[in-house]
């Protein structure tokens, strides 16, 4: 009886792990969250909301984004930003992001957040002395503002849309992939508040 035990264990124990290297190497999870709204305020004023990034976080922020301890502004122009955040929960992270800004020449103002390439990860790291270990292999984030006026140019709202991408190369991505669709959602509602205060 024991023998059959062990071997049947052995069996289930060898399938977990062959599942486990083909979702971690071969089937990335990629997760999406997204949302659009028109808003009443201009796009100029979302967008500096959008990037104050400082002002975001958990607790004794103007903004409410749960689970982020502090977000800090390491390099910044009007056409790019480095951001380094600090998320805690059941386990801490801490990770740059690269954001860059651009304005079309119809207006619509577009802020693309990604983890910045390795090579600046480094200098980041050295400059500043802090860690970046994210709990995604890989984010896209996109920021997209259109104004919308009446014939005679009268504002009306502003289009305001957001998508995230993220990737997390887990065996385990299946397994929390509810969960973790809920948190980006969850994430993505608490953005679209901070916009509407």
């Amino acid at each position: 009886m024991k023998r059959k035990f062990y071997l049947v264990a052995s069996i289930a124990l060898s399938i977990f792990f062959m599942n486990s290297f083909y979702v971690s190497n071969v089937d990335a999870k990629v997760f999406t969250t997204k949302k659009s709204k028109d808003l009443l305020l201009s796009k100029e004023s979302l967008k500096k909301i959008i990037l104050d990034y400082e002002n975001f976080c958990e607790h004794g922020c103007k903004y409410k984004l749960s689970d982020v301890i502090e977000s800090k502004i390491l390099e910044s122009d009007k056409k790019h930003m480095y951001v380094w955040t600090h998320v805690g929960g059941e386990k801490e992270f801490g990770y740059f992001t690269y954001v860059e800004i651009t304005e079309a020449v119809d207006g619509k103002i577009t802020m693309k957040e990604s983890y910045p390439s390795n090579s600046e990860v480094t200098r980041l790291r050295t400059k500043y002395e802090l860690k970046h270990n994210p709990f995604f292999n890989a984010y896209t984030g996109i920021w997209t503002l259109k104004e919308k006026y009446t014939e005679n140019r009268n504002f009306l709202a502003t289009t305001t849309s957001y998508e995230g991408n993220f990737t997390y190369d887990s065996a385990f991505a299946i397994i929390f992939a509810a969960r973790i669709n809920k948190e980006l959602n969850k994430t993505t509602e608490e953005l679209f508040t901070a916009l509407q205060q």
